[in-house]
């Protein structure tokens, strides 16, 4: 049985969850003597525990990626939507304190570079999780999922993204003057 073969099995027997620990548990799930033997025999072709780990750290490194991307683009949502709920409630509430001097500007600035923030961290996200889909191994590639996300419109994503933060600001900035 050849390693992809291996994986393809492993991973359909597991609901495809946990790369590393479905390999371990193929490879340790054989009697020890034959894992000793295969490993310090080199039965298996040189390096082949190696090649295994190194395709398991790949395959777990863009997983990992894609899942610390994809909190860091979850991480912004409910900062960007606190503060401009709050730029609503002042200028809907508070129309009297936007006389002060200096006021509107500030909190127009605040809209402005705020979401400006925002949008270039999201921005950032959504290229690295479209990177991700360009780097996935064949076999990842094959998968549904990986069809799937391989598919998906990232640079129209982005774009969307954009347009409604742009939006956002211009309705608030048209809402202040």
């Amino acid at each position: 049985m050849t390693l992809d073969q291996t994986r393809s099995r492993v991973s359909s027997e597991n609901g495809g969850t946990g790369w590393k620990s479905e390999y371990h548990q193929v490879l340790f799930g054989l009697p020890r003597v034959l894992v000793v033997a295969l490993v310090f025999t080199g039965a298996g072709g040189t390096g082949w525990y190696q090649k295994l780990e190194t395709e398991l750290m790949r395959a777990d490194l863009l997983t990992n990626q894609i899942a610390n991307r994809a909190a860091d683009l979850r991480a912004i949502i409910l900062p960007f939507v606190i503060a401009h709920s709050g730029i609503v409630a002042v200028i809907v509430f508070g129309a009297d304190g936007l006389k002060a001097d200096g006021a509107t500007l500030a909190l127009a600035a605040w809209a402005v570079l705020g979401s400006l923030w925002a949008a270039i961290w999201t921005d950032g996200c959504i290229q690295d999780i479209g990177a991700c889909a360009k780097d996935m191994d064949d076999e990842m590639a094959n998968s549904q999922i990986g069809r799937n996300f391989a598919k998906s419109p990232f640079g129209l994503f982005r774009l969307i993204n954009l347009t409604v933060v742009v939006l956002i600001v211009v309705a608030e900035l048209m809402a202040l003057y």
